[in-house]
């Protein structure tokens, strides 16, 4: 696919908070170049269509594998999943 921009998913983390008492875990992904582009690209478009306030887009590039806000709120420990796959 022409279009297609290809990530590598490596180790994962969770959000904020503790292992402990986590509520979203997730999997890093390992280069970001293509997709920081894409972001830009894309933050460049809206602020000079003036539907943005800044030219500055933060984002944390990660794919979600749990978010307990889903699945009725709390958190759950992530002790064992992360010095696994960590």
């Amino acid at each position: 696919n022409k279009g297609a921009i290809e990530i590598t998913l490596k180790g994962i983390a969770i959000m904020k908070g503790t292992a402990k008492e986590c509520s979203v875990l997730y999997a890093k992904i390992s280069d970001t170049k293509k997709l920081d582009a894409l972001a830009n690209s894309i933050s460049k478009s809206l602020s000079e269509g003036e539907k943005c306030l800044t030219d500055c887009l933060s984002v944390k590039w990660h794919c979600t594998l749990i978010n307990t806000k889903y699945a009725g709120g709390g958190t759950f420990d992530a002790t064992s999943i992360l010095e696994q796959f960590g």
